[in-house]
């Protein structure tokens, strides 16, 4: 899932804002935990960084299944800043 963020100069070095954030599935137990890949990427869709975080234990739990929580999850890990109405 790609969505909207706040632009934001991702790196120091960079010349230009990053606008959205994608968001995909690696692997998830649907008891404990799941892997979610994350990228950030500008207007054009370059990426201009990517990784892979975990949802454990409460945060986990905590997904009601709404398919929007690994992307707002992934967003505040990251103190990227949704634009409303895109998740």
């Amino acid at each position: 899932m790609t969505t909207n963020i706040s632009p934001v100069k991702w790196k120091y070095s960079d010349t230009v804002n990053v606008t959205k954030l994608s968001v995909s599935s690696i692997s998830d137990d649907f008891n404990r935990a799941c892997k979610v890949s994350w990228q950030v990427l500008d207007e054009s869709g370059v990426v201009h960084d990517s990784g892979v975080i975990a949802i454990a234990g409460t945060n986990y739990t905590n997904w009601d299944g709404n398919n929007s929580y690994p992307t707002t999850y992934v967003a505040n890990q990251l103190g990227l800043t949704l634009v409303s109405g895109s998740v």
